[in-house]
């Protein structure tokens, strides 16, 4: 028998043993001549055999094969950069891109199907043929991916008795209805249609969710009944591995939830074989008001080089995360509700701040006279670090001492304790280290440095405190495992995964130059706006009266399908003050005004409010402004997502009657509407909620940039119409991605919406702030 141990994230660390299954491989191992890894589309001309399981291996074309894949959103990346993408993911060592169809997104409304621009699938899937990359498409209809509502389209709830993942009728016309449209799409890109698609994954994690026995078998046969040939793959936690495993469907695993019996499991139900782990992912997402998940790149590449070792085929989840543009993300339940960030990628590299603080604040005399520093020993200022807005427990990641030596005054450099190595220069303000190994010292732009020891004795008053910050600092922190940053660069994970990928590669240098270039565009002026409320004679549809609250799927709007995103306005008229009681129906967040005065807010922990009378008024219009701010993505409670006023609201214990309810869903036809005759110079106003304009000239050639709202308080940002998704000053995430390609030369429309307050300017870097 064989053990190994394993190391795994989300559930800790844990210990993964293989018996018969391992043991098989390692014993047979792969033939020397077998192409594996290296075999690409261009390899075979023959597609007469798929994806297949041959004892211990996969074979391809009657070829062992090893699946090297990693995921991209087409959705999710600007549709000028998937082939720059797609590059990046062949250069680094994989053979495979691995992606997921949103039916959401592609089906807005019952019957109207969208494969344009962004959501071009077709045109993703050749652009990986061109470039010869084998493609694992994963079409659900559930697909997570940490989406709202998992990607289900959310007309799916205006059906008050909508059970989804089930055989439930209502559910499964309009699976049938979708997969009448998109399967016969994708049917001409299989492997044996001379197409690169190796594998067809049906549903995503539903033995964590297991409503219905008969609901896999159901999908199993939609795919197959519409002409889908190729493997049919199941992914499943640990956990759930058995109970959404369908016979005669290859049983992946998603790397969460493995106990050392995992393997035992998957052998009893698929018999000994290859073992694919479909989703190897660095850490869970990142939520508003939350610090960013964190994992040393060490042991990312201890599993890698193990799984590697053993020959399992991987799926890095996410080899480029991208971006949450507009409302697409989802949310999170862990105790509490926790929605989604709009970054769904990886850290910018930005330039290092030297914190100057005299005597080192707090460092103990006699620790200057030893060669270990203790990270505990140093202690800066609280104003100081609550300034930066930083953790002082985050500097273990990344972070390093400074010291000038009194009697050469010359910089020395050493790391605290072992952790991630760090750069310093004279001034304290290079750059973070552009690549590493376990033999290299810090990287300073291109020249190697080896850290001295630090002297016997030093002179305190002397001594900087350097810390490797970006303002918010910049930790050693892995997004979904991404080998690249949210706009597409390199990262140094990409590089050391490529030698262990693609040891004979050329390893492209990771310099400045080579990343897509940036631009810090001038701070801009806001210079007009428009309130909310005056915006409202202006909506396309005429209000929705009832008598009662309506959710956000009953509404009648967008032909009968409801609204699926954005805000919803309630309003009505109320002749006295008192207690306001949501009673737990506000979802997900409530502005609260009274005659246009701002009250408060109501929310799954705020649910009641007070009310003071005007005795100076007989009538007073009650105003609740709800935030939709993204469907649970996963969990048995999506079947109850809806958003909005989802049940009563009381005043002094009686629900409220007669609302006038506005649907603001603010897509691109809602934004681009032209409103030259009400806009207003905003040094007049500065208070939300209310649209803010401002005006971009770009020069002939656009770049990427990051946007920054710092001082501003909560709301969306659009530009030339597109939206760019949320940003809000509860952190973590602190800059938004502007894709060159969303701009043009010449002048370019922001307009913000604003909740609460504005600070007027909007300012640009070349780097992007996530959050620490």
């Amino acid at each position: 028998m064989q053990a190994f141990l394993f190391l795994v994230r989300l559930a800790g660390l844990l210990s993964l043993t293989s018996r018969v299954l391992v043991t098989s491989v390692l014993q047979e191992g792969l033939p020397e001549s077998a192409v594996q890894a290296l075999l690409r589309p261009s390899h075979i001309s023959e597609r007469l055999v798929g994806l297949q399981v041959r004892g211990s291996d996969f074979t391809l074309g009657n070829t062992p094969f090893l699946i090297l894949s990693g995921t991209i959103h087409y959705f999710r990346v600007p549709r000028d950069y998937w082939k720059d993408s797609l590059l990046k993911l062949k250069a680094c060592g994989f053979n495979t891109v691995t992606t997921h169809v949103p039916w959401n997104l592609h089906e807005p409304r019952r019957g109207q199907f969208h494969y344009s621009g962004n959501l071009d699938l077709m045109a993703f899937i050749s652009l990986a043929a061109e470039v010869d990359l084998w493609v694992i498409l994963c079409v659900g209809p559930y697909i997570g991916s940490d989406l709202d509502l998992g990607g289900l389209p959310s007309w799916l709830l205006k059906d008050s008795h909508m059970k989804l993942r089930t055989t439930y009728k209502g559910f499964t016309t309009a699976v049938n209805h979708y997969f009448d449209d998109l399967i016969p799409r994708i049917r001409g890109f299989q492997f044996h249609e001379e197409g690169s698609i190796i594998a067809v994954q049906m549903e995503n994690e539903y033995g964590s969710y297991n409503l219905d026995k008969g609901y896999m078998p159901y999908i199993k046969n939609a795919l197959l009944s519409r002409g889908i040939k190729t493997m049919l793959l199941t992914a499943d936690t640990g956990q759930g591995l058995l109970k959404g495993h369908t016979p005669t469907v290859f049983a992946t695993l998603h790397m969460k939830g493995i106990r050392k019996d995992t393997y035992e499991r998957l052998s009893s139900v698929q018999g000994p074989g290859p073992v694919m782990m479909m989703v190897y992912t660095a850490r869970s997402l990142d939520g508003w008001g939350t610090s960013r998940n964190t994992l040393d790149l060490h042991m990312l590449m201890h599993e890698a080089r193990e799984m590697l070792q053993l020959r399992f085929s991987l799926n890095f989840y996410m080899f480029h995360g991208g971006t949450n543009f507009g409302f697409m993300g989802g949310a999170a339940f862990r105790g509490h509700r926790l929605p989604m960030v709009t970054s769904y990628g990886k850290y910018q590299w930005a330039p290092c701040v030297c914190l100057q603080l005299p005597r080192l604040c707090g460092l103990r005399r006699g620790l200057c006279q030893q060669r270990r520093w203790e990270l505990s020993s140093v202690h800066p200022p609280r104003s100081l670090c609550k300034n930066l807005s930083f953790h002082w427990r985050m500097i273990a990641f990344q972070c390093c001492v400074g010291f000038r030596h009194p009697a050469v005054n010359q910089p020395q450099v050493s790391t605290l304790q072992v952790g991630t190595q760090c750069c310093l220069s004279s001034q304290c303000e290079t750059h973070l280290p552009t690549s590493h190994g376990p033999t290299h010292g810090p990287v300073c732009g291109d020249a190697a440095l080896s850290p001295p020891s630090l002297p016997s004795r030093l002179d305190a008053r002397t001594a900087v405190l350097c810390v490797c910050i970006s303002v918010p600092p910049v930790a050693r922190l892995i997004d979904y495992g991404a080998l690249l940053t949210e706009d597409g660069d390199y990262t140094p994970e990409y590089l050391v995964f490529q030698k262990l990928f693609h040891p004979d590669a050329e390893v492209p240098s990771f310099r400045q130059r080579d990343c897509k270039p940036k631009d810090t565009y001038a701070p801009l002026a806001a210079g007009h706006f428009i309130s909310l409320w005056d915006t409202l004679i202006h909506q396309d549809d005429q209000p929705v009266r009832s008598m009662g609250p309506l959710s956000m799927e009953q509404l009648s709007v967008n032909q009968g399908n409801g609204q699926s995103t954005g805000y919803i306005l309630y309003e009505t008229i109320i002749t006295e003050g008192g207690v306001l009681n949501s009673d737990g129906h506000v979802k997900d967040r409530g502005q609260v005004f009274l005659d246009d005065k701002y009250i408060g807010v109501l929310d799954d922990t705020h649910q009641r409010l007070i009310l003071h009378n005007d005795h100076h008024k007989e009538f007073l219009t009650l105003r609740i402004l709800v935030e939709n701010q993204g469907r649970l993505a996963s969990g048995t409670s999506m079947n109850q997502e809806r958003k909005g006023l989802t049940g009563n609201i009381y005043l002094n214990s009686s629900p409220l009657r007669k609302f006038k309810i506005y649907s603001l869903e603010m897509q691109n036809k809602f934004i681009q509407r032209k409103l030259p005759n009400i806009w207003k110079p905003s040094f007049l106003h500065a208070e939300g909620p209310a649209f803010f304009l401002a005006l971009l000239r770009v020069g002939s050639q656009p770049k990427d940039t990051f946007m920054s709202l710092r001082g501003w308080t909560k709301g969306v940002v659009f530009i030339n119409g597109q939206n760019l998704g949320r940003y809000w000053n509860l952190g973590p995430q602190e800059t938004l991605y502007l894709p060159g390609p969303w701009l043009k030369p010449g002048l370019n429309e922001i307009i913000v919406f604003e909740e609460f307050k504005s600070a007027l300017l909007i300012y640009f870097s070349n780097v992007s702030r996530l959050g620490y």
